[in-house]
């Protein structure tokens, strides 16, 4: 299995953090049951599927706090484009009605929201062969949509990169952006999907994962102390929270994936 990552195009990285695809072996002996991990970002999925009427699956999945389960059968094979937080309400069409809030742990089919944008999207990709096809198709569509894109809030730009790390206090950034502790939980939320100290959890528990691929690992109570962790048992914890199990297992669970470039 191989996973991968590509940075998009100088003009839309306001707003794409990422295109990926990962591909499981038409010869693997079995299916692998993949945990997709929170990253904070809205995601749009492309899945080819020969016997499916529109040539496969698109899909638009909302941040999440836990992680996602796929089971991924032998010759299957995904690719998205993952959205900068904060920034897929300003982006995505008008035709995809969803608020993000309401997409927390959630995926949905864009096709049975009978969405113009979603039978557009599918009559493009069925046709498309490998990742460098598909992931032109992705930059040509989010180019026409951040064209006639709303301006994305300022407070919130700042918000995202001030807590990027985890580390930024609520009541603080609050003050910083202008807006009392309460409006800016609900702005952040709105414009995001996650409240801003869910936000910042995940990005703490997403800057531990360099040790998980990294070649030489840290002991996890260096990385605990990195990563503003309290101790290595609050790392732990938030190990089991977001993706189910300790810090080793999740090691485990990714060996049987080659992984070219990744963007944490």
């Amino acid at each position: 299995m191989f996973y991968s990552e590509t940075a998009p195009p100088s003009d839309l990285e306001p707003w794409v953090h990422s295109f990926w695809s990962f591909s499981s072996p038409p010869d693997r002996a079995d299916s692998y049951e993949h945990r997709v991990l929170p990253d904070g970002c809205v995601l749009l999925v492309w899945m080819p599927i020969a016997e499916h009427p529109e040539g496969g699956a698109l899909l638009i999945t909302g941040p999440r706090m836990s992680a996602m389960t796929v089971d991924v059968a032998p010759g299957d094979s995904f690719f998205g484009v993952r959205f900068r937080p904060g920034e897929a309400r300003s982006v995505l069409p008008r035709q995809v009605d969803v608020r993000l809030p309401d997409l927390q742990n959630v995926q949905l089919p864009l096709q049975h929201l009978d969405s113009p944008l979603a039978h557009k999207w599918s009559e493009r990709l069925r046709f498309a062969h490998g990742a460098s096809q598909i992931y032109s198709i992705f930059e040509e569509e989010v180019r026409e949509w951040s064209g006639a894109a709303d301006q994305t809030d300022g407070r919130i730009r700042t918000a995202v990169l001030r807590l990027y790390d985890g580390s930024a206090r609520i009541a603080s950034l609050a003050a910083e952006v202008a807006l009392s502790e309460r409006q800016f939980q609900r702005v952040f939320r709105y414009h995001v999907g996650l409240t801003p100290k869910q936000y910042a959890r995940i990005r703490r528990f997403r800057g531990t994962l360099a040790n998980i691929l990294c070649a030489e690992p840290h002991t996890w109570g260096r990385v605990a102390t990195d990563c503003g962790f309290a101790d290595q048992a609050h790392l732990t914890r938030e190990f089991t929270a977001f993706f189910g199990a300790p810090p080793e297992a999740l090691r485990a669970h990714v060996a049987p994936i080659a992984h070219g470039t990744v963007l944490l």
